[in-house]
């Protein structure tokens, strides 16, 4: 994670995405998922803000964002979260 290795603070749409890849782990979700997942229906389907936001959740919880290993692109796919989840009952 990052380089505090401490409590990250994150906005509520942050918090929403890692949960929405949280859920789905190792597999590709397209931009228009995303967004479905973290706005609900009333999102434009071409919107690339989704890009900013992975951006800025991969500054806060990758350890070199610019070598991202926990949230990886899938060229012309979506992206995808790398590491395996396990859930605890």
């Amino acid at each position: 994670m990052n380089s505090t290795a401490g409590p990250v603070e994150l906005t509520h749409t942050e918090y929403d995405l890692l949960m929405a890849f949280l859920g789905a782990p190792q597999r590709i979700l397209t931009r228009e998922q995303l967004l479905e997942l973290i706005r609900g229906d009333d999102c434009e389907v071409f919107d690339r803000s989704i890009d900013v936001q992975i951006l800025r959740l991969r500054r806060k919880i990758e350890a070199d964002p610019s070598r991202p290993q926990l949230i990886k692109t899938e060229r012309g796919l979506g992206y995808f979260f790398s590491a395996k989840v396990e859930t605890v009952a």
